[in-house]
Parts: C-alpha cells; sequence; structure tokens
C-alpha cells in the first residue's frame, strides 16, 4: 500500500509539474530638445528545482537607462541627471565628468529569493512585485549642464 501510495504521488508531481516562469518588460521613452532617453524595466519570476522536493522561487527586477545628447555643443561640461517616478519620488540621480561618450546608460538590479514547497508554487499566481510600473507609468527625466536645464518626460512606448 505504501509503495502504491509513493507511486501515486511521484506521477501526481510529474503530471503538475510546477508554476511557470514568468517575464514582464516596459519600455519608456521621451526626448527634449538636446536629449533623448530610454527607461525599460524588467521583472522576472523563476521557479527552479531546489533539494528535498522544493522548489526555489526568484524574483528579479532590473532597471536600465540610456541617455542620448542630440544637441550642437561639440564639448559638454559636467552633467547631472535625475529620475523621478510617477509620484514625484526621486529614483537616482547621477553627477558625470566633463568629456563622457555618449550614450549615457545604467543598470540597477535587484533580487529576492525563497525555497517553497511544490503546492504553493503551482497555486501561485505570478505577477510583478508592488511598486513596478505599467503601461500608465510615467516618469520625469531632469537633466543639468553647463547652467541650462531640460525635463524629458517618459512615458509608456
Amino acid at each position: 500500500m505504501k509503495k502504491q501510495l509513493l507511486t501515486l504521488s511521484l506521477i501526481l508531481i510529474l503530471i503538475s509539474g510546477c508554476a511557470a516562469n514568468y517575464i514582464k518588460q516596459l519600455s519608456f521613452k521621451g526626448d527634449s530638445e538636446n536629449w533623448k532617453a530610454v527607461l525599460n524595466y524588467k521583472y522576472t519570476e523563476l521557479f527552479e528545482p531546489a533539494q528535498a522536493g522544493k522548489i526555489r522561487h526568484r524574483r528579479l527586477e532590473e532597471r536600465n537607462y540610456r541617455i542620448n545628447y542630440t544637441g550642437k555643443e561639440q564639448t559638454l561640461g559636467q552633467i547631472e541627471f535625475q529620475f523621478f517616478d510617477d509620484s514625484g519620488e526621486r529614483l537616482g540621480s547621477v553627477e558625470i565628468d566633463p568629456g563622457t561618450v555618449f550614450p549615457i546608460s545604467g543598470t540597477v538590479r535587484g533580487e529576492g529569493a525563497s525555497e517553497i514547497t511544490r503546492i504553493q508554487a503551482n497555486n501561485m499566481v505570478p505577477h510583478p512585485a508592488i511598486g513596478f510600473p505599467d503601461t500608465k507609468s510615467t516618469f520625469i527625466l531632469k537633466l543639468m549642464w553647463d547652467g541650462k536645464e531640460e525635463t524629458i518626460r517618459l512615458t509608456y512606448q
């Protein structure tokens, strides 16, 4: 009886599998008189086999930006830029020394992981974490250089 129950359990586990991996990507773009910018968000949820019948559940978030100067000046002094989200909260700022090669780009990553049971994995509905943008989100990029300032509104593309 125990052997039959064990066999049945293994078959059910194989049939049910585990939750599917999930990826969501959004791209936001905008430009101004002298600048062009892209802000990409990527959210990934991974379900991987772990030890003792458990599933390793990982959440990865990545924010990647790319800023191009489109103006006519041959050289730029020090450049400072800041990204803001819908609520006006600053996502980060960077100061760059003169002579920067364009485009300016960077990536911010975050990761969380835990081990869960197969039953938990099968019952999970993957979705981006709270605070992940949607297609209605907008971002503001403020650029300052050589005593000048421009603001770019980045919208979903």
